[in-house]
């Protein structure tokens, strides 16, 4: 196999914990929601999560 580079751009958990309390926050109320998904955003690169996440999105640019 021939030897990519890519340079990391960005590596996102996009489920993080979420599946985890999925059905917590399927009820929450507009306002509750709101705040998991600033928490989810502010969290979702964090290195020690990404393997929470059932899905990843990788953003990398050929170098």
């Amino acid at each position: 196999m021939k030897d990519l580079r890519v340079k990391p751009i960005f590596n996102i958990a996009t489920d993080g914990v979420g599946y985890i309390v999925r059905d917590k926050v399927n009820s929450f109320n507009d306002e509750d929601f709101n705040k998991w998904l600033y928490y989810h955003f502010e969290n979702c690169e964090d290195e020690s999560l990404l393997g929470y996440s059932i899905h990843r999105l990788y953003f990398g640019v050929k170098i």
